[in-house]
């Protein structure tokens, strides 16, 4: 296993807490976990500029426009969606257990942001 995969388990915990679970699949101790999670969340941090964006204040307020015309809600630009999508099988890999939860036996975790 490598680092991001440990810091991918660690996000995607319900409670993003190091776990035991963590120990067992990734064989790591929690030590070795938080620098695995320090390192690589200053790794993604390093590149947000170039990741994370933001439109300038005339697109804004199309947007603002858009989505108040739309569905009524003032002065918002963007929705947040986090959801669990459970998978019909057990994944066919090696690191199945990544995909176990705690509602589902199997499940992706999923994060969407959209703007109208």
């Amino acid at each position: 296993m490598t680092s991001i995969d440990s810091v991918l388990n660690f996000l995607g915990s319900h409670d993003s807490t190091y776990n035991h679970a963590q120990k067992d699949v990734f064989e790591i101790r929690k030590v070795t976990g938080e620098v695995y999670h320090n390192r690589v969340t200053l790794a993604l941090f390093s590149f947000r500029d170039e990741l994370i964006t933001w439109n300038d204040s005339k697109e804004r307020s199309k947007i603002a426009h858009c989505i108040g015309c739309d569905f009524d809600i003032l002065k918002c630009v963007s929705v947040v969606k986090a959801m669990l999508l459970p998978l019909a099988n057990k994944p066919q890999t090696e690191d199945a257990p990544d995909y176990s939860g705690h509602k589902f036996p199997y499940s992706l975790s999923t994060m969407i942001i959209c703007d109208n």
